[in-house]
């Protein structure tokens, strides 16, 4: 299947007036930057079709993909954050639904947005301030999501104690095709039986369970000319312990850096 046909299949539904397709990369999403010359603006399109079924779940279907773009319009509409605001198609839809006859295939789509900027390297000499932004966002996102009403019963992943046991059985494939030994295997379900035990100890906490971002990393922390950080690519964005957004970002830290956040 070529995938740029497919991507200029898509473009078919939006009002664009001369678009240019650079093509960005193939994980979860297909993702291509879109310029249009027409007016000087960019997009992002992002085509559901993961790169390994291994990625697919409830955030590539039309429900789940829904509820993301609730997500960023209500995020972008009551300014929490600065995110990619999802774009309607020329039918005002925020999902495209693109049926490719020929192939017996329905193709998922969404456009969004184009941040402007540079992906966050921990290189930046003005860090402290960043990391201390990050912060801050983070924990306006986490506020904002758990006091929003419209969020709280969205169709996105959850990522709770039997994520973690659908995980170990996708894990003891490993065994079987020979990725990995038996021994391998019997230290991954320790260490996540520790985790499991862990979110136990959580949820006797008041208000550490929400919808969280899910892949706090660098790539996916766009700074701006004015050194804003923004968070990209809420595509595994889900219901899970606000921790793990936090311990996710602290992996992309410095040791020096890791109290100003």
């Amino acid at each position: 299947m070529n995938h740029e046909w497919i991507a200029q299949k898509v473009l078919e539904s939006y009002l664009f007036i001369d678009p240019v397709l650079e093509f960005m990369r193939h994980n979860e999403n297909m993702t291509y930057k879109i310029t249009d010359r027409g007016n000087s603006s960019s997009f992002l399109l992002r085509i559901h079709k993961p790169v390994t079924e291994g990625f697919l779940g409830i955030q590539h279907t039309l429900e789940g993909l829904k509820s993301e773009t609730v997500l960023l319009q209500e995020l972008g509409r009551k300014r929490v954050l600065g995110v990619q605001i999802p774009v309607a198609n020329r039918f005002g839809e925020y999902v495209t639904v693109c049926r490719l006859e020929d192939m017996d295939a329905t193709i998922y789509a969404t456009l969004l947005d184009w941040i402007d900027g540079d992906t966050f390297t921990h290189e930046e000499e003005n860090m402290d301030e960043i990391v201390y932004a990050i912060g801050v966002n983070l924990a306006r996102f986490h506020s904002f999501t758990r006091a929003s009403a419209v969020l709280k019963d969205l169709h996105r992943p959850v990522y709770g104690s039997e994520k973690i046991d659908s995980t170990l059985e996708k894990l003891r494939h490993g065994v079987e095709i020979n990725i990995y030994s038996m021994e391998h295997y019997g230290i991954m379900t320790e260490v996540l039986a520790q985790v499991k035990g862990l979110m136990s100890e959580l949820d006797s906490q008041e208000g550490a369970w929400g919808l969280i971002h899910a892949d706090i990393q660098r790539g996916n922390i766009v700074i701006t000319e004015s050194g804003e950080p923004c968070f990209i690519d809420f595509c595994l964005s889900g219901y899970g312990y606000y921790l793990f957004d936090i311990g996710a970002h602290l992996r992309n830290l410095k040791a020096k850096s890791e109290t100003y956040f």
